[in-house]
């Protein structure tokens, strides 16, 4: 079962941000007119249906280097630098979508800033968000203190404000907990306590950090509006779906329904329930329109040898 959630996690981030990509910025209504239940395409950036885009690249960049190097920032640098220059970890050979956080530290990054300080300051974009899921799988098995460490640094290759920190850091720690096993709403739970507990003595931003996050202790069905590009209302509304939605189908469609920066939603969502219900939870006729399926499979494949060969399995 272990194999088919870390399958299923990878999958499912991939898959939902190919499904919320042709919905981007529209508002909750726009999206209310168009939704459809199959993969498509269109939209802003008028990629085929199964395209997916920056979250999933950035994802499966940091994947890469974790699965053949380890927590290694240098080959996550270099990874990324390959993506926003060669469209390496794309899904057409494209690079069509990019933040301003990451395109800003991926800049400095080529002019010979070291990755441990090359990350965007003052911006709490939810694109930080993204690396933290294989980091997580990665690392599931180690205390919740070492996971939330690694994430720190991880995180701050593209994004060092605090927010970003605390938010990629809660999500990795819910994912953990599904992971190993948990329930939808105590792996949340839980990951906000070990979040808490770990974070707060790491300094005045962190806490500051944990305060702003503090709403995502509401679990109920208030506060689902569109999703903006800020990671601390992105990361409480995604778990907010994650813990109340009961399929990977409609977790993926409500992210998409609250409108806004959906594809980011969407990858976040489904990463978390692809964790939960194993690969075989995420809609098959989805899956068979992703662009890239085998190839990203593949990489997926060389995460889970990693984790055994980290722990023994």
């Amino acid at each position: 079962m272990l194999r088919e959630r870390v399958v299923g996690a990878v999958l499912g981030f991939v898959v939902g941000n190919a499904f919320g990509l042709p919905y981007e910025f529209m508002s909750r209504e726009e999206v209310a007119g168009r939704l459809s239940s199959e993969m498509t395409g269109g939209g802003v950036h008028g990629q085929p249906p199964g395209t997916w885009g920056e979250d999933s690249s950035i994802m499966l960049a940091v994947l890469d280097a974790v699965a053949e190097h380890g927590l290694s920032l240098e080959a996550i640098a270099k990874n990324l630098v390959s993506w926003f220059r060669e469209g390496v970890y794309t899904a057409r050979g494209e690079v069509f979508d990019i933040s301003t956080g990451v395109h800003m530290a991926l800049r400095s990054l080529e002019e010979g800033v070291p990755p441990q300080s090359s990350g965007a300051e003052g911006v709490a974009e939810n694109t930080a968000l993204a690396p933290a899921l294989p980091v997580a799988i990665y690392m599931h098995r180690d205390p919740p203190e070492d996971l939330v460490n690694a994430i720190s640094r991880v995180v701050s290759v593209i994004q060092r404000d605090p927010r970003c920190i605390a938010s990629a850091a809660i999500y990795a720690l819910v994912l953990r907990n599904v992971v190993l096993g948990r329930e939808r709403r105590e792996s949340v739970e839980l990951g906000v306590r070990e979040a808490q507990t770990v974070l707060a003595p790491m300094g005045e931003g962190l806490r500051e950090a944990l305060e702003a996050l503090s709403g995502v202790l509401v679990l109920g069905e208030g506060g689902l509006d569109e999703v903006t590009s800020h990671v601390v209302t992105t990361l409480e509304r995604v778990l907010r779906v994650f813990a109340a939605s009961p399929s990977f189908r409609e977790a993926v469609m409500r992210a998409v329904e609250m409108g806004g920066d959906t594809d980011t939603a969407a990858a976040l969502v489904g990463g978390l329930w692809g964790a939960y219900g194993g690969v075989g939870s995420i809609p098959l006729g989805w899956l068979e329109r992703l662009a890239r399926r085998s190839w990203v499979e593949e990489l997926t494949e060389k995460l889970w040898v990693a984790v055994r060969r980290r722990y023994g399995l």
